[in-house]
């Protein structure tokens, strides 16, 4: 039997946006130092950078 994972969201505001953006980005540079995938951060970079763009809005 298959259990579904639970869904998490988050919430930001305007205040918090630039901050995660720069931790992300902090992490991203990590892991290509490390030599890792970062394919799914680049995704989550692109998912934050719409969220920046719609609370400009």
């Amino acid at each position: 039997m298959k259990f579904k994972d639970a869904k998490r969201y988050l919430t930001i505001d305007r205040s918090e946006i630039n901050t995660y953006i720069g931790l992300i980005i902090k992490a991203r540079n990590k892991y290509i130092d490390e030599h890792k995938p970062v394919e799914d951060i680049d995704e989550l970079l692109c998912k934050l950078f719409k969220i920046k763009r719609k609370l400009r809005a």
